[in-house]
């Protein structure tokens, strides 16, 4: 494996799309003599590592090592895509000038053609403002040409597209993480029917209602496991219709589970056991929750058992 001395390791970061051009741009501002570093470990491959060096903020050279070792331009494209992914480790190098000059002079094969405009034109500015790049020798939009589609998706892919387009047309409304959403009716059959679709395509789901567990699994899909029956009663699935007794289980299923749904159903029994204002609160701490962390919360109410202000501050 290709490996310079190592010098004085400066600032190191993740790759991302900017990386290497902002750390290029700030050795060269810096008049910088040293190298930028690429490493990255794909799955089940080799390490791919790559080098640029820079003697007083002027790209000099170009290695780069992967399944073969790579020079000049070619390095440089390399090192530009793996610079990218987050997984990459991207470092400054800086090094005495004897040591860069050594290096140089070690891989000839590896220099970049740079053109430098005449610098006694504009004395006052910084001679990196006027060095040029060959055509094709640094950046890759100067190298390709641009290529023009000219072969259809297949007829397998293109009936898939339509399909899916077709499936969700006419659609007002879907649901996505971190949405709460309310239905005024006194029938929540629709909304059992679906917490049931959410969890047959195997989103954890909790089902607190005044229904009957064993009806809920059977005529919904809602697995009994997850649904709760807020009652007084002593049954083993039974909840206590009380804001803290609620919110225990609900604050104890979004914290084990990711992305899961929430169903409560029967907002206005809470209110008539805990009273409006104090219900109202905990809905909305739930909404919050659900919000910051991608989950859906769902909640069926008669509106017409609340009075204005409270039925308005639901429904907000």
């Amino acid at each position: 494996m290709v490996e310079l001395p190592q010098g004085d390791v400066t600032e190191v970061r993740r790759g991302d799309r900017d990386a290497l051009r902002l750390l290029s741009a700030d050795m060269a501002k810096l008049s910088t003599t040293g190298f930028i570093r690429t490493e990255r470990k794909p799955k089940d491959k080799m390490p791919r590592v790559g080098h640029i060096l820079f003697i007083e903020g002027h790209p000099s050279l170009a290695i780069h090592e992967g399944e073969a070792i790579v020079f000049g331009l070619e390095a440089l494209l390399e090192i530009e895509d793996d610079a990218i992914p987050l997984e990459t480790l991207i470092a400054i190098h800086e090094l005495p000038a004897a040591d860069a000059q050594r290096i140089r002079h070690l891989h000839t094969n590896a220099h970049l053609n740079l053109e430098v405009a005449d610098t006694s034109q504009g004395g006052d500015e910084r001679w990196w403002s006027n060095v040029k790049l060959r055509p094709g020798s640094w950046r890759r939009e100067e190298r390709l040409p641009e290529l023009e589609v000219s072969v259809e998706a297949p007829e397998a892919v293109r009936q898939k597209s339509k399909a899916y387009m077709q499936r969700y047309e006419g659609l007002e409304r879907m649901i996505h993480p971190g949405d709460a959403l309310v239905l005024d009716a006194q029938d929540p059959t629709s909304m059992f029917q679906l917490a049931g679709h959410l969890a047959t395509h195997g989103r954890p789901v909790l089902v607190i209602s005044r229904h009957d567990i064993d009806a809920l699994s059977v005529e919904h899909n809602l697995p009994s496991a997850s649904c709760h029956w807020l009652s007084n009663s002593t049954h083993p699935r039974a909840l206590k219709p009380t804001i803290e007794s609620v919110r225990r289980a609900v604050d104890a299923f979004l914290w084990e589970n990711m992305r899961a749904v929430v169903l409560i159903e029967g907002i206005e029994y809470l209110a008539g056991m805990n009273g409006d204002g104090a219900t109202i609160d905990f809905i909305r701490d739930i909404v919050d929750g659900v919000r910051m962390d991608d989950h859906v919360a769902l909640f069926t109410v008669d509106l017409n058992a609340f009075d204005l202000e409270p039925r308005h501050r639901l429904t907000r």
